[in-house]
């Protein structure tokens, strides 16, 4: 019964497993399977459900090895798991040689995956046995299924039983499980030189090969082969697959797949001896690749290039092409092209090491220049990586020359390089690899030598360590495996965990290798009774095995019978599963009751950890019941179990939560006191993101108490950390949103110090680094965008607004507002000005400025002159202050500046969205009687009672109007016929501002033409995209602009269903089909309706189009969940779903000089301002002048009607603006209603 080496995975799966420590115990039972034998041991031994299933295991497997079959099955039967039962009735019968009878029994699928596969335990111990024959004759009369058979050939080739390995796998009858196990043995057969037998193998591969459909997968698969044949010496064989491939990439079509293929081809002829055909097929792979429009995809090939010429040996090639790359990257899209630079020169660095030029290697490391954090991503699946101290990527390529050292035998050197990584973290991981590079090839001498470096390393993780001790153990260097063991630290229950799993492998292993007594003192160390007595019993059947049945009957009668808790642990899951129902519906003392049961059968099991965890749920009720003389005992009797078991992590976890409690209790001497005790505990364990996040509290504490110096001092301490190099900073963007969060924190008090300028310095540079890495995203447009919109949505108090608030204090409105107008899309802002300056035609200096620079006043009032528009501009911040700035740019220039002051109990986001929805649909929301009784309940809180009202439709708009226009209505202009442009913030983009009423019951469309627009800047860009065409409007006006009209196709699914629930469509929409065919008639083209409206269709058609139509769903979720919302429902296929969504849209190239989405609404939850704005920024992004969009889906006929006439307006003027009011004000004549109107608002120029 040998034990296998077994992988870092499941060794780390062994660890966790440990954790699994029972929730709590009840009523003790002694368990009918324990042996009266037993009983002359120890006491009885309390056990879980899980321990004592393995112990039974493992006595099953023990009587089977002694021989004593019906005993062996009699204990297997005992275990209550069915699993783990039949898992044992196998082992036994494996280990009787009964391999049929093993292999009978009906496991489930999950037994196919490590840990608990099962078969691979029975293929090991036919090997242990010398008793393969006997298991493939077990195996061919229980007719196993293909993945059995592929989980034995696997584990026989894991194990070098390649002869068996061989036998099992021409039983497989499935061809694609039959290839990739022979690939699996013929890898291994390349690594140990059996060239003779690798070529064998090849041969039985390369027909089904040479099947496989896909031409990429077929192409990249005959490379792979024709390497393998080169490196079995059978160079010509080689060349002639490779010339396969060549024709084969002759034929395809698809760029991307095609310079995949070549780079393959390329690689494997470089390495089967032919530079010549090498080169060539890199270079038609790099003119390939530089063709593409994909800069990630460009990227990751030029890398690829770059490699394949170093393979080659043609190191100027491999330089000129890394050359191509960095000149790429000066074009503007930053982030793939230097990822990319950076990706080449490691894997160039560490092919120099192959080869064994350390020193060409090391001098290419040492000159990788390190990006930034933002700049740092995956050329493939273009995320981020969190890798985040010194130089990641040099030290990546220092890490791959250590691992050459190595592997060249020159284990010194190798560990010098090893200590020279400026992240210390990557160390201990690298580390373990030379170790296990050596242990694997037996070169223990070596191996010796890096666990000396694993000794002298200061805090290696304790994990690693249990898992390095234990590899050291299984390739028999117990000395070693010992002392490594030994030094695992155990100061909480996760670092016992590890020493009992690791004193349990490295007893196991002892056992394995015939050191029957070192075996059981390394097993009488384990203090679990449980795990001890499971490890002696495997001891023990080796002992059988070797035919020491009297050594082995010894150990079996000194175990002790256990004393079962897995009932004690049902009932207390049950009392907790109570106890908290209890507390969720309000039930406190029934809460405490049951918690109080809790405890005690905790106490009667010895469970520290779970008396703490008992205790302080105590707390947490009573701080809810209001009890804090109770909560704070009960939270004092918590901390003192932790402290007295030693466990500094749940103690300091604690300590922040008690300094929370005493906050809310206004008791801040007390919080301070409790968050500082925290921060020492995570001091000295170097957590810096825990003493950076603590000091904030301590921050937070002392503002409260009124000390504004001693809060200035904790937040300052805070950013000192958070901006450090630490390295277990290792989650970059929750400790970015937590510096925002001390910055905005620190700037508050500042200000409340009456420190402005500080407070200003403090706020510009924190805005300064979230722009810097927003912008060094450039290139990878999602990720830019979803930064963006998750850094505000992250915000407590948004620093663009508390800097507004600094100015407007100054008196510095002009500089307020330049502030007011940065922190608005500016992604976007940068994205179009991109496009523009891509197109050399429209390339000005100017442009280019918008996406580097802050917005200047100089350039706001340019804006306000060239659209010959009045400009308007709101901003709010209810987290901050209740007041309403407002803006009104004239054309001439005058800026004028109005601050309004709103009701403390009234939301500005609520007016808005109330306002909407009392528009939309001509009475109240029913949900509006909680949020009025919200209001009633504070104004009651407040002494000042207010009356439960609701407002009809009309005095919503009134109200809106009130504090929105009637402000600035002195500087509107008077001719309704001048245009103006709001610019809403966030929910104000849900305003329907044509309906907005005055106090006279005029609306404001009446008195204005009204725009949106999602900023000034954009407003700026937009008319100078490449892709803007100001001159459909005259085109459309002689009914000759290219249109694409679209409605009511056969709809998608609603997207975000649950899982397990019925998907549903959306709601297909009659009505806008007959809009559609009325707008197809007046701009004399055809509508696609049904199920000729396909995503397909209409995405080859959009960049077409002079005017897009759209009468379908605009659907206004974030549909992604990238923080990009927006998506069109069209007619789905079997490659799409049929949601054409924001990002889509902005991957394109449009003209249109209007878009149309005239049915838009939300799919699922509560429309938002992002939502609405969101699709048209999209849109205008991609090269749209003007989005008219609607704020929820109006009647049928209205529509119709009111698009119609906007449609006839719009073929006389050219004049979007005013065509859409000259139609809102017919509608209104014949709808007086504003739901059937006013819903409709244009996003964008002037023009």
């Amino acid at each position: 019964m040998k034990y296998q080496r077994i992988s870092l995975n499941a060794l780390l799966a062994l660890f966790c497993s440990l954790q699994a420590y029972p929730i709590a115990v009840a009523t003790a039972t002694v368990t009918a399977a324990a042996p009266a034998s037993r009983e002359t041991g120890e006491s009885l031994c309390k056990v879980d459900a899980v321990t004592q299933n393995d112990v039974q295991l493992a006595s099953a497997i023990l009587y089977a090895a002694l021989g004593e079959q019906e005993r062996a099955l009699e204990e297997a039967q005992r275990i209550e798991d069915k699993a783990k039962q039949d898992e044992a009735i196998a082992l036994a019968y494996a280990q009787l040689g009964e391999y049929e009878q093993a292999f009978s029994l009906p496991f489930p699928p999950s037994v196919l995956y490590p840990p608990k596969n099962v078969y691979t335990k029975i293929a090991r111990q036919s090997i242990d046995a010398q008793q393969t024959e006997e298991l493939l004759q077990g195996a061919s009369s229980a007719q196993l299924g293909v993945e059995v058979l592929a989980t034995l050939a696997s584990t026989y080739v894991e194990a070098g039983a390649y002869d068996a390995a061989f036998q099992v796998i021409n039983t497989i009858q499935d061809e694609g499980f039959r290839t990739d196990r022979l690939i699996h043995l013929a890898l291994n057969y390349d690594r140990d030189g059996n060239g003779e037998k690798l070529k064998e193998t090849l041969e039985l591969i390369l027909p089904p090969t040479e099947a496989i459909a896909d031409s990429y997968q077929r192409g990249r698969s005959l490379a792979q082969l024709a390497l393998m044949y080169a490196e079995a010496g059978e160079k010509q064989e080689a060349l002639k697959l490779l010339e396969r491939v060549r024709d084969l990439a002759a034929t395809m079509k698809d760029a991307p797949p095609k310079v995949g293929v070549l780079i393959a081809g390329a690689s494997s002829y470089a390495k089967a001896g032919d530079g010549e055909n090498a080169e060539k097929m890199l270079l038609e792979a790099r003119d390939i690749a530089q063709t593409l429009s994909d800069h990630f995809v460009i990227g990751y090939a030029l890398v690829k290039i770059a490699s394949g010429y170093i393979e080659a040996e043609r190191e100027e090639e491999a330089y000129l092409t890394i050359k191509a790359i960095e000149e790429a990257s000066a074009s503007g899209w930053v982030v793939p092209y230097l990822a990319a630079r950076n990706e080449a020169l490691v894997q160039m660095a560490i092919q120099y090491a192959a080869r064994e030029k350390f020193d060409r290697a090391v001098e290419i490391a040492r000159a990788i220049d390190p990006l930034s954090d933002s700049q740092q991503v995956d050329l493939r699946t273009r995320q981020p990586i969190v890798n985040f101290e010194g130089n990641p990527d040099r030290d990546n390529a220092l890490a791959g020359i250590a691992l050459e050292y190595a592997k060249a035998g020159r284990v010194e050197d190798a560990l010098r390089v090893v200590a020279s990584l400026e992240n210390e973290s990557k160390q201990p991981q690298l580390l373990l690899e030379i170790a296990q590079y050596y242990l694997e090839r037996g070169e223990n001498k070596q191996a010796k030598k890096v666990a000396e470096s694993i000794s002298a390393l200061p805090a290696f993780p304790t994990v690693m360590l249990g898992l390095t001790a234990v590899e050291y153990a299984e390739a028999g260097i117990f000395d070693v495996a010992l002392e490594l063991a030994e030094a695992i630290p155990v100061g909480n229950f996760l670092e016992a965990q590890v020493q009992i799993g690791a004193a349990e492998r490295i007893a196991v292993q002892l056992a394995a290798a015939g050191q029957y007594r070192q075996a059981k003192e390394t097993a009488e160390t384990i203090e679990d009774c449980g795990v001890r007595s499971k490890v002696l019993l495997e001891i023990a059947t080796f002992q059988a095995e070797e035919g020491q049945e009297d050594k082995a009957r010894e150990i079996l009668a000194a175990i002790p019978g256990w004393h079962s808790i897995q009932e004690l642990a049902n009932q207390s899951r049950r009392l907790i599963q109570r106890a908290e129902a209890s507390r969720e519906s309000g039930q406190l003392d029934a809460a405490l009751a049951l918690w109080e049961q809790n405890l005690e059968i905790v106490r009667q099991m010895n469970n520290r950890d779970r008396e703490g965890f008992a205790l302080r749920q105590m707390a947490e009720v009573y701080v809810q019941k209001g009890d804090a003389e109770n909560a704070i005992a009960s939270y004092k009797r918590s901390l003192a179990v932790y402290r007295e078991t030693g466990d500094r992590g749940r103690e300091a976890d604690l300590l922040e939560a008690i300094g929370r409690f005493a906050n809310q209790q206004e008791d801040f001497t007390q919080a301070i006191d409790s968050y500082q005790q925290a921060v020492d505990i995570y001091q000295e364990f170097d957590y810096a993101f825990g003493v950076g996040r603590v000091l904030m509290h301590v921050g937070n504490g002392y503002a409260a108490k009124g000390d504004l110096p001693g809060a200035i001092d904790a937040y300052e301490r805070s950013l000192a950390i958070l901006q450090g190099n630490h390295k277990s900073l290792d989650q970059r963007d929750l400790v970015e949103i937590l510096e925002q969060k001390v910055i905005e924190r620190l700037a508050l008090v500042l200000i409340h110090s009456g420190n402005l300028p500080k407070a200003k310095a403090v706020l510009q540079a924190g805005i300064k680094k979230r722009e810097d890495r927003i912008a060094s995203l450039k290139g990878n447009d999602a990720a830019r965008l979803q930064a963006a919109n998750s850094n505000i949505r992250n915000y407590e108090l948004n620093p663009y607004s508390l800097l507004q608030h600094i100015f407007v204090q100054e008196g510095q409105i002009e500089s307020a507002l330049e502030t007011a107008e940065r922190g608005r899309g500016r992604a976007f802002v940068e994205l179009l000005a991109e496009r523009i300056a891509s197109n050399p035609r429209e390339s000005s200096s100017a442009i280019a400025r918008v996406s580097t620079a802050e917005p200047t006043i100089a350039e706001i009032r340019q804006v306000a002159a060239d659209q010959n528009a009045t400009l308007v501009l709101y901003s709010f911040d209810e987290a901050l202050s209740k007041q309403l700035f407002i803006w009104v740019v004239q054309p001439t220039g005058e800026i004028g500046f109005r601050q309004v002051n709103l009701d403390p109990n009234i939301s500005l986001a609520e007016v808005a969205e109330r306002t909407r929805v009392a528009a939309a649909t001509n009475r109240n929301r029913g949900a509006e009687e909680a949020i009025v009784a919200l209001v009633s309940n504070a104004r009651q809180t407040l002494g000042k009672p207010g009356r439960e009202k609701r407002l009809s439709p009309q005095k919503r708009l009134q109200q809106l109007y009130q504090i929105a226009i009637e402000p600035i209505a002195d500087l509107l202009p008077s001719d309704p016929e001048k245009p103006v442009i709001f610019i809403p913030q966030g929910e104000l983009f849900l305003v329907p501002f044509p309906g907005l009423l005055d106090s006279e019951g005029k609306y404001l469309i009446e008195k204005h033409t009204i725009l949106t627009a999602p900023s000034i800047q954009s407003l700026a860009l937009t008319g100078q995209n490449p892709g803007s065409q100001s001159g459909a409007a005259s085109s459309c006006a002689n009914n000759s602009c290219n249109a694409l009209v679209v409605g009511n196709p056969i709809m998608p699914y609603k997207p975000g269903a649950p899982a397990g629930e019925e998907r549903q469509r959306l709601n297909p929409l009659p009505g806008s089909e007959e809009e559609a065919q009325a707008i197809a008639e007046i701009l004399g083209t055809k509508a696609l309706v049904g199920s000729l409206a396909t995503e397909s269709a209409i995405a080859v058609a959009l960049p077409e189009a002079d005017i897009v139509h759209l009468a379908t769903h605009g659907l206004l979720d974030d549909i992604e969940g990238l923080g990009v919302p927006g998506a069109i429902a069209f007619a789905p296929e079997t490659n799409n779903d049929g949601l054409l969504t924001s990002l889509d849209i902005l991957a394109m190239n449009l003209n249109a000089s209007l878009v149309v989405l005239s049915a838009c609404d939300t799919g699922r939850g509560r429309l938002t301002g992002d939502g609405v704005i969101g699709l048209s920024r999209s849109f205008m992004t991609a090269g749209v002048e003007s989005v008219l969009v609607s704020l929820w889906k109006v009647p049928d006929k209205p529509t119709a009607d009111l698009m119609v006439e906007f449609y006839r307006q719009f073929a006389r003027s050219g004049k979007k603006a005013a065509s859409l009011r000259q139609a809102m004000l017919a509608a209104k004549e014949k709808y007086p209603n504003p739901q059937d109107w006013a819903a409709f608002t244009m996003v964008g120029v002037a023009k």
